[in-house]
């Protein structure tokens, strides 16, 4: 029996508790497997906003030497309470004329890569800033001491707002790296969030995050770790994972119906 291959199923479409108990299976079984000690780790550390964020000990950035992996990462359901997500959502309504397409690399339009709206509003950009930097500020130690051991301490905190409508998607890419030489390197960006606040229930469908299991240069383009969007939830991740956001459907025609996220990355500091 393929021990790995179900326990990794498990994970990525039914939560860690099925994962595990598969896993706790086959170490009776077969014990000794590396490979499965190393996703029971990877799974209990995802968990780790969970559980006093307690570390493994793996480092964030799997090592060259090891397969392809799940990305670590921490997820934080009702990180922003509905009165919050309401005000966002006013918020976007006001500033309706302020997005823009969303660009790649130094400032590129690509369709092909990216199709996704871009909050452009300075004064807009700066309300969402008051709203929500509090609040990430308060978790972000814990964050960086559980995906990014080791990692200078956090610096600047980028934030921003973007709309995915129908037709909406991001290929398979990491934030600590442009898609071509960029005016401002990306190389210390050290962790990526995503915060949703759209309607509920949701106008669209789809719009899932996905983080592709990582190694180094390479990734999965079918294995990973699949989110769906949940309005108030927040996910974060190491800037160096790949991953991407998947096609979203649905026939809403307001901007306020569609995917909105509060996205933006952590760089280490000076």
């Amino acid at each position: 029996m393929d021990w790995l291959g179900l326990a990794r199923a498990y994970w990525v479409t039914d939560g860690a508790g099925r994962a595990l108990d598969v896993i706790g299976a086959a170490e009776r079984a077969c014990p000794g497997d590396v490979a499965l000690a190393e996703l029971r780790t990877d799974i209990l550390r995802s968990q780790g906003e969970r559980a006093g964020w307690e570390r493994s000990g793996h480092d964030a950035h799997p090592p060259t030497d090891r397969p392809l992996r799940p990305a670590p990462y921490a997820v934080l359901p009702g990180f922003l309470d509905a009165g919050v997500r309401w005000r966002l959502r006013q918020l976007v309504a006001a500033h309706l004329d302020g997005f823009g397409p969303s660009t790649v690399g130094d400032g590129r339009l690509d369709l092909e890569l990216r199709r996704s709206l871009l909050l452009r509003h300075p004064h807009a950009i700066a309300l969402v800033r008051r709203r929500f930097l509090p609040r990430f500020e308060a978790v972000l130690p814990d964050l960086h001491a559980l995906l990014a051991p080791g990692v200078r301490a956090a610096g600047r905190i980028e934030c921003k707002v973007t709309s995915c409508p129908t037709g909406g998607h991001f290929h398979a890419h990491r934030d600590d790296r442009a898609h071509e030489p960029p005016a401002v390197s990306n190389h210390d960006r050290v962790l990526s969030y995503v915060c949703w606040f759209h309607r509920e229930p949701a106008r669209f469908t789809g719009g899932a995050l996905f983080l592709h299991d990582t190694s180094a240069d390479c990734y999965d383009a079918v294995s990973g770790t699949r989110f769906p969007p949940v309005s108030g939830t927040l996910v974060v991740f190491p800037s160096g994972t790949y991953h991407s956001v998947l096609p979203v459907g649905g026939d809403e025609v307001d901007l306020v119906d569609s995917r909105l996220a509060v996205t933006g990355h952590v760089r280490t500091g000076p």
